[in-house]
């Protein structure tokens, strides 16, 4: 399976990198000319560690309340991330019941 920004960012580029980083940290973008860039897994963890993105690790107990309050419709996405220091979008994947502590 081909992610948008990596298909693209080969397409334009010719070659494609270990991790294709995103200037404006979203990840649907595909603005090749002013937003991605080459990068390795150590430079996309520095840059996430930098920015305050780091994965988050949920207990057992977290998760069940984050589906418990997302069902009930208690607190929207993006506060629910900011509640248990992860994203929103990591939050919809958790409580979707995607997975367990977001995407994989």
């Amino acid at each position: 399976m081909w992610y948008a920004h990596r298909w693209i960012f080969r397409e334009k580029f010719g070659y494609l990198p270990e991790v294709v980083m995103h200037r404006c940290d979203t990840r649907l973008c595909v603005d090749w000319e002013r937003c991605l860039s080459p990068g390795t897994v150590l430079e996309n963890n520095e840059d996430m560690m930098r920015k305050g993105r780091q994965a988050t690790k949920l207990s057992d107990a977290e998760v069940a309340e984050i589906r418990e309050e997302y069902l009930h419709g208690v607190l929207s996405l993006s506060r629910l991330g900011e509640v248990y220091g992860t994203s929103a979008s990591n939050i919809g994947y958790i409580a979707r019941g995607d997975t367990r502590n977001g995407r994989q």
